[in-house]
């Protein structure tokens, strides 16, 4: 075996794994597509021709991008695998383009891809967040609070502020407009006009519900809606989007470049939420050059990932000035009882620091994974 560093540029894919997890959440939280007790995810190892692992994380998400865990270990093992040996693990656009053979599993293809910059990174022996870019070396985290009465989430963002110095909140919202503004209302009074709002409905108001809540929010001074009403109101959404109250960010609508040019470019969505779980290295960051050379305003958003995601997410927030200072959603590991990797992010004054140790920071925890593991 090589040591790390020594051939670099030379090391190989030598043989991808796929091993199913069971992560279970402190409480049963509300995603885009149902409720959740738990979660059932996927680790990527990738191991080189120098004997070097890199991990990534999938996560299927069957109701929005038709992955299941069964489809993503059989399409990651016997189609992904076998086609990405023998791949130079710094030929990182090469490998974007093998994996974007593979239509539609993008959840799959990204982990493979994250896991491989992983190895890269480690093979080198520095901090993938300084092959990215090496921008910054923290993100200003956002914390998802979830649908309550107001003075529960006022509580929740109140406890969020004082503990870890959090500024930027994304409120879930969709049921009733008018509570869902006073929620938001209650908010800005507690946090101050420093702090940024975002709200996110998942699709779930009505166009006019909608319109009514961003009324009814207007003294609460939101950055912006995200996924307000259904993907196939487009009059609707091009209707919400010339709302100046806020911006509209599109999330599951905008899972790809050609997604996002086509929102941005008809001006149904005034943002954009990038998420690396879902597009890899190299599709988020053209969707960042994109929306950066336009202006468009960018978040870092969580697929409901473990600490491996946060991590993953953080180091590519942190890689470029267009997102090094956007809202980076990246707190979402705290929802579950335990993470698979032994050093949870490190959280100070609201912003995660990033790990100086090789690769993108995190080590696997063989114990939990052992605990976890679903057989």
């Amino acid at each position: 075996m090589s040591s790390p560093g020594a051939n670099g540029s030379g090391a190989t894919v030598e043989a991808i794994t796929a091993t199913p997890f069971r992560l279970t959440y402190t409480s049963a939280i509300s995603l885009s597509d149902g409720v959740r007790e738990a979660a059932d995810q996927i680790l990527v190892t990738v191991t080189t021709s120098d004997g070097v692992r890199g991990y990534g994380e999938c996560i299927p998400r069957p109701g929005i991008y038709g992955e299941t865990l069964e489809t993503s270990v059989s399409i990651l093992e016997r189609y992904i695998a076998p086609r990405m040996v023998g791949t130079r693990i710094s030929d990182i656009e090469l490998l974007a383009q093998k994996l974007g053979a593979l239509k539609g599993n993008p959840a799959a293809r990204s982990s493979v891809e994250i896991a491989v910059f992983d190895a890269f990174a480690r093979t080198l022996g520095v901090p993938a967040h300084h092959l990215l870019g090496g921008y910054a070396s923290a993100v200003r985290c956002s914390a998802i609070l979830g649908y309550a009465a107001p003075d529960v989430v006022v509580a929740e963002a109140r406890a969020l502020r004082d503990a870890d110095g959090i500024r930027v909140f994304k409120l879930k919202v969709g049921g009733d407009p008018t509570r869902d503004a006073n929620t938001a209302s209650a908010l800005r009074a507690e946090l101050g006009d420093g702090a940024i709002i975002y709200a996110d409905a998942n699709g779930r108001y009505t166009r006019g519900e909608a319109a009514a809540f961003l009324r009814g929010a207007r003294e609460a001074q939101l950055w912006g809606l995200e996924e307000p009403i259904s993907a196939n109101d487009l009059d609707g959404r091009h209707q919400l989007a010339g709302d100046p109250s806020a911006l509209i960010i599109g999330d599951e609508t905008c899972a790809d470049l050609r997604a996002v040019t086509s929102e941005i470019s008809v001006g149904r969505s005034t943002a954009v939420s990038i998420k690396p779980a879902r597009t890899g290295i190299v599709g988020s960051g053209r969707i960042r050059g994109y929306c950066g050379a336009l202006g468009v305003p960018l978040v870092i958003g969580t697929q409901a990932d473990s600490a491996i995601g946060a991590h993953v997410a953080a180091a590519f927030a942190s890689s470029s000035p267009f997102t090094a200072s956007a809202p980076a959603e990246v707190l979402f590991h705290r929802a579950f009882e335990q993470n698979p990797v032994r050093d949870l992010p490190v959280v100070s004054e609201g912003l995660m620091q990033l790990p100086e140790r090789p690769g993108f920071g995190y080590e696997i925890d063989p114990s939990v994974m052992k605990e976890c593991m679903i057989r």
